[in-house]
């Protein structure tokens, strides 16, 4: 026989390790098929398998667990995996369900302030609720009723957080918040906040007891710098977390939620914002 170049060898080597990894990959393999599809590897290249195959292969597998004695065999240990996965998906099912049972809550909000706060709440609370930017911007009472009824006509829950100041020097305005409270007062699936003169002061209320009479949000923040000088009405502050935290420590959240309660809305100022808050938190429960 003719001798084999150094060449030749070197290559067959290279085949043999080669065709090692190969059997060694394929054989890892079949292995984590066994686990996706049960009934072995017939089963995923003929998903047609016919039934008395299928039980002839199922039937093969009780007489090995009923031949392996007292100790759990495989095939023990399989069932065992695969009632689990099912128990799981059944939970998982029952979990859905009760979700899809509870309508979607959706907020809805006049401007910037709004949604950062609203965002931020959602981490640092734990609420869970829809946030979308779209449902954020500077709009009239009348806007907020389009968004309003598209959330209720989806099957959802509308939370609408908005100022009320504007009334104080705007018929038209003062009208169509009245009469969006008047036609939402015994809805099911809609929540109206709003807050006089703005939403600076519920944030206000976390730190002071006060019903005083604020002519705007400008008379709302000069007061709120006392407790947090850094607050501005732009994005760039808005957009960190740690004002909203800091509203939140020290059971300020619990305290102005107490005392948003106990104002009427015929006050010089208030906020129903305490309202979204108990609504979010009991959703936890």
């Amino acid at each position: 026989a003719p001798k084999r170049s150094r060449k030749y060898k070197k290559m067959s080597s290279i085949g043999k390790i080669t065709g090692t990894v190969c059997r060694l990959t394929h054989n890892d393999g079949i292995k984590r098929q066994s686990l996706l599809y049960p009934l072995g590897f017939e089963e995923q290249k003929n998903p047609a398998l016919k039934d008395g195959i299928r039980h002839k292969i199922q039937n093969l597998r009780s007489l090995k667990q009923k031949t392996d004695g007292a100790s759990r065999s495989s095939a023990q240990i399989e069932n065992i995996k695969r009632q689990s996965l099912v128990n799981y998906c059944i939970m998982g099912r029952i979990r859905k369900e009760r979700e899809l049972w509870r309508p979607k809550i959706t907020v809805i909000g006049e401007g910037v302030i709004e949604r950062w706060y609203f965002n931020h709440m959602r981490s640092v609370k734990g609420f869970k609720y829809d946030c979308k930017p779209r449902f954020f911007s500077e709009q009239s009472y009348s806007e907020m009723e389009k968004l309003i009824d598209s959330v209720v006509g989806q099957g959802g829950f509308a939370v609408c957080v908005c100022d009320a100041d504007v009334t104080r020097v705007d018929d038209a305005a003062k009208s169509g918040l009245t009469g969006m409270k008047e036609k939402y007062k015994d809805s099911q699936d809609v929540l109206i906040c709003d807050s006089m003169p703005s939403i600076e002061f519920w944030f206000l209320i976390h730190y002071l007891n006060t019903a005083k009479y604020f002519t705007d949000s400008k008379a709302v923040i000069s007061k709120l710098w006392e407790w947090l000088p850094e607050y501005r009405q732009t994005g760039r502050f808005l957009e960190k977390r740690k004002w909203v935290e800091d509203l939140c420590r020290d059971g300020r959240l619990e305290e102005a939620c107490v005392r948003a309660s106990a104002m009427k809305e015929d006050s010089q100022s208030y906020s129903n914002v305490y309202k979204a808050i108990t609504l979010f938190a009991s959703q936890e429960r």
